[in-house]
């Protein structure tokens, strides 16, 4: 028999161990203030523009015949 102690034997606190997964701390970064940004450009749309990239999208798709 073995005396009996407060302490937990090594089996029963392996398995505590495994049980709880271990979460990594990453490292911890300073990141620059939001007021360095600039605002942002509106831009408007343009039909045209949209009209041709269509279209080359729409080629391209078919050149490599993937149907869309």
């Amino acid at each position: 028999n073995r005396p009996r102690t407060n302490q937990p034997d090594v089996a029963t606190n392996q398995a505590v161990q495994t049980s709880k997964p271990m979460i990594r701390k990453g490292p911890n970064i300073k990141l620059p203030s939001v007021s360095l940004l600039e605002e942002p450009q509106v831009i408007e749309p343009d039909e045209d523009w949209i009209t041709d990239k269509k279209k080359e999208l729409n080629d391209a798709l078919f050149y490599f015949n993937v149907p869309a």
